[in-house]
């Protein structure tokens, strides 16, 4: 029988122990080692990300910066550009009014900054002193700016719009230019999309109105992507309203360009296809109408049956006579309108509660639920406008396409 050792058994324990000691830490020391590996790892591939980003950005950057350097003209020629004539009485009425106000007004303090040929060009071209310092900011070369006093023009549609007209307490009708620029960019981020700066600005009693402009916009892009496979990950956008040369000194005409409301989405969609595809569009050409770019259920009814109207349709609009009237007087011929503005296709919606304000003792008033029928182009607009314009009746987007790739636009 074996001598039984508790000594020996104690050194063979304790040299378990060890060993467990030592398998535990190398095991740590792997942990370790994996767990600083994947944040080099990780953060490898973040400097990748942000450098490729930043690459795209800086590309960019010196795309926008390759315009030409303008050369030094005389101040004789510059006094021939009523923007750069401090003589002009315009210009010496508003220079009037910052000594009264003792402050400069920032913006004839930009445009004083931009190059004088530059300034000249777009004069030339028809634009006003504040549409000049907004295509300045975003940096375009001469020849991406489309001409407004062209008969054919890329990029560019007549759009109408109504002010109230104060004097006569009456809404009036008027057209003013709506430019859509499209260039391609390097990378893939896009779209990257610019909005003239006064569009962005709420309206008054109007709140939100900026945001809701822009989002509006937003959606046209998308329902545009949508419908053709286009893409535009490598495009840049740019969306404007000009004022517009002819309207120097008489700016309160078009409501100084600050424009909103949904009526001008048809138009916008063919201002973007002309830019995109590089086709004119006729200067005798307009189109209004809103565009359901949303799947939002709404009660519609045609022949008091109810239907559902797909994404991409072109919604009547209100204040017809008015708007038809402004083309007949600026000599445009051609109208787009939507399918659902005649009869027998007339669309009746229904308008549910709003808000609309509160009242003195601070409560809310709501409008009433209605249901609302599309303005009848047959009956509103006078006989006398109407054989002045050809209308075109369109139903969707795809509509609006074939309108503009059979050439009646042109």
């Amino acid at each position: 029988m074996k001598h039984f050792s508790y000594k020996k058994l104690w050194k063979q324990r304790k040299k378990l122990e060890n060993y467990e000691k030592k398998n535990k830490f190398i095991n740590n020391y792997w942990k370790k080692i994996k767990i600083i590996y994947f944040l080099i790892i990780s953060g490898v591939v973040v400097i990748i990300i942000l450098l490729f980003f930043l690459s795209t950005k800086t590309s960019s950057d010196v795309f926008y910066h390759q315009i030409p350097p303008f050369e030094e003209i005389s101040e004789e020629e510059a006094k021939k550009c009523p923007y750069l004539n401090e003589n002009n009485p315009i210009i010496a009425k508003l220079r009037d009014h910052e000594k009264k106000l003792n402050r400069p007004n920032k913006e004839l303090e930009k445009l004083s900054q931009i190059p004088k040929q530059f300034v000249i060009r777009c004069y030339e071209k028809g634009y006003h002193w504040e549409d000049i310092n907004q295509l300045w900011d975003w940096k375009l070369a001469d020849q991406e700016i489309p001409d407004l006093k062209t008969k054919q023009r890329i990029g560019v549609i007549n759009s109408l719009l109504v002010l109230l007209d104060w004097k006569r307490a009456d809404y009036i009708g008027t057209v003013c230019d709506l430019v859509v620029i499209v260039r391609k960019i390097s990378g893939s981020g896009g779209p990257t999309i610019n909005i003239d700066s006064k569009l962005l600005n709420d309206l008054p009693m109007m709140p939100n109105s900026g945001n809701k402009t822009k989002k509006y916009f937003q959606r046209i892009i998308n329902l545009f992507c949508d419908e053709k496979d286009i893409n535009l990950k490598q495009r840049e956008i740019f969306i404007f309203h000009p004022i517009g040369a002819k309207r120097f000194g008489k700016e309160e005409t078009i409501a100084y360009g600050r424009i909103g409301g949904k009526s001008g989405g048809s138009s916008f969609y063919l201002a973007l296809l002309s830019a995109l595809y590089e086709k004119p569009i006729s200067n005798q050409v307009t189109s209004t109408g809103a565009l359901l770019a949303s799947n939002k259920n709404k009660k519609q009814k045609i022949n008091d049956r109810e239907i559902k109207l797909a994404k991409g349709t072109i919604l009547p609009i209100k204040r017809l006579k008015e708007k038809a009237f402004a083309c007949a007087e600026k000599g445009i011929n051609n109208l787009v309108l939507s399918k659902y503005q005649s009869s027998p296709n007339l669309l009746l919606e229904f308008r549910p509660s709003k808000l609309i304000g509160t009242d003195d003792d601070h409560k809310k008033i709501y409008s009433e639920e209605k249901w609302v029928l599309a303005e009848n182009y047959q009956q509103v607009v006078d006989s006398e406008v109407k054989e002045k314009l050809q209308v075109h009746f369109a139903e969707n987007v795809k509509d609006l396409r074939e309108i503009f790739f059979r050439g009646k636009l042109g």
